[in-house]
């Protein structure tokens, strides 16, 4: 009986479909027929000696394949495997065009309602795009996978939370993927990361353009410090500046130090 090692298998399956989506220039559904079939053709004919544990014995290609499919390995599993190429221009350290780090970042996504935790990401806050590590990358040089970005419901990198914000109520920097800073029971508060860019003679530099946005009884203010609150809750100014100047670190626009704990306060007035 053949089998097939199931790292092998997916990585292999990764490789054909990037190569598949590359000439059509466009996302790769994995789950459509025509190329469940071509990939499992393939497979067989060049990896037919390899061993473990998905069984084949029992697969007539010219049988019922979507059973097998999604008995074998399961439709629910492939949410996560559609994408593009994505090509990951050269930076540096310091001057980059992600969320944090310019290395891969342990994540969850959350994809039409389903979960998948222990996922290599990267969040380019310059283009507003959630990347993956392709799992066959390290063997096969496969480049970076752009993910279905409409299906991507949220994702968490590390601590930070991030929601894809869709609908026609958003901030003013527009749809995308905000990170969900702080939620009370009255406000919310979601920061847009967002980097720019610029180029001198030696170097291409991406600074730091976040902006932050207060949800309030279904209203997006942008919060540009202090005054924005004395603005919104004018009958709170006196409590809200007591308390800002009593804090440490101070807030400001610039600065996310203690900001969580000046809406929590703020969320505390509202009762």
């Amino acid at each position: 009986m053949v089998v097939l090692s199931p790292l092998l298998f997916v990585r292999n399956t990764f490789l054909f479909c990037s190569i598949f989506s590359e000439f059509s220039n466009s996302y790769f559904p994995l789950t459509t027929y025509v190329t469940r079939y071509y990939t499992l053709i393939f497979l067989f004919l060049y990896y037919f000696q390899s061993s473990a544990q998905f069984a084949v014995g029992s697969l007539d290609l010219n049988g019922d394949i979507d059973t097998w499919y999604n008995e074998t390995i399961g439709y629910e599993n492939l949410a996560f495997l559609e994408g593009a190429y994505y090509p990951v221009e050269a930076q540096n350290i310091k001057h980059h065009q992600f969320y944090r780090s310019l290395s891969w970042l342990n994540g969850t996504i959350a994809i039409d309602g389903r979960v998948f935790k222990n996922v290599k990401v990267l969040y380019n806050t310059y283009r507003d795009v959630l990347i993956a590590l392709n799992i066959g990358m390290e063997v096969y040089g496969v480049q970076s996978i752009k993910l279905n970005q409409h299906r991507v419901d949220s994702f968490l990198i590390e601590e930070a939370k991030f929601i894809h914000i869709r609908s026609d109520n958003h901030p003013a920097s527009g749809t995308g993927f905000y990170q969900k800073y702080y939620e009370g029971k009255n406000m919310k508060l979601f920061i847009k990361r967002k980097k720019e860019r610029s180029s001198n003679s030696e170097e291409v530099i991406y600074r730091i353009k976040d902006k932050k946005y207060i949800l309030y009884q279904n209203l997006y203010y942008e919060f540009k410090g202090k005054k924005t609150l004395f603005t919104m809750f004018p009958d709170k100014k006196k409590q809200i500046k007591k308390y800002s100047r009593a804090s440490t670190p101070r807030v400001n626009q610039k600065n996310d130090l203690g900001l969580y704990e000046l809406m929590s306060y703020c969320d505390q007035l509202l009762k």
